[in-house]
Formats: structure tokens, sequence, C-alpha cells
């Protein structure tokens, strides 16, 4: 997520699009290995059911402005 400025950054500047394609595509590889190690909604703690959510809301809105750059609809819930 904190790498997606760049991802930009560096698709505007190199006038290529699929920079963006291809970070968000990773992003959702390493969410996907998260959310299948970490229960979200069954943490042992609530700090970190707060911090998991955390990290979904965060996720979920970079790929959702990814795709929204690349001109791509996103679903508002999966």
């Amino acid at each position: 997520v904190a790498e997606f400025p760049n991802a930009v950054r560096a698709a505007a500047e190199s006038n290529n699009p699929s920079k963006i394609a291809a970070h968000i595509y990773e992003l959702a590889k390493s969410f996907n290995v998260f959310y299948n190690q970490l229960p979200v909604l069954r943490a042992e703690t609530e700090v970190k059911k707060q911090s998991r959510l955390a990290i979904c809301a965060c996720t979920a809105q970079t790929i959702q402005i990814g795709l929204g750059l690349l001109g791509i609809e996103s679903p508002n819930k999966m």
C-alpha cells in the first residue's frame, strides 16, 4: 500500500499504466496471503482486529483508486 504512490509516479513518468496494474496485482496477491493467514474478525484481541480491519480498508481503497486510474470500475462489495 505504501508503495502505491511510487507506482503511480513511475507509470506517469514512463507513460506506462501497466505499472499501476502490476502493482495492484501484487498488492492483491499479498493481501490474499495476509487474509488467509491471519483471522480478521476472529482476531485474538480487539487491537489486532481493528488493526487488521484497517489493513483491509487501506488495501481496498488502494485497489479501488488504482483501478479507477486505469478506467476500470470496481465493485463496492465483495
